[in-house]
């Protein structure tokens, strides 16, 4: 759905932030990753590494 709505860079945006606040204590667990990796892949773009 938000895959037709948003342009790219929005996409990459909207990743870049959830990465961010993933990061917020220096510790990206792997449920956090896992969930950035659903959600990159529901927006049609790549998830942070």
């Amino acid at each position: 759905m938000l895959q037709n709505v948003l342009d790219n860079e929005h996409k990459t945006k909207i990743m870049v932030f959830l990465s961010e606040i993933a990061m917020a204590d220096r510790n990206v667990s792997q449920e956090e990753r896992d969930l950035l990796q659903r959600i990159a892949s529901a927006l049609g773009v790549q998830a942070p590494t």
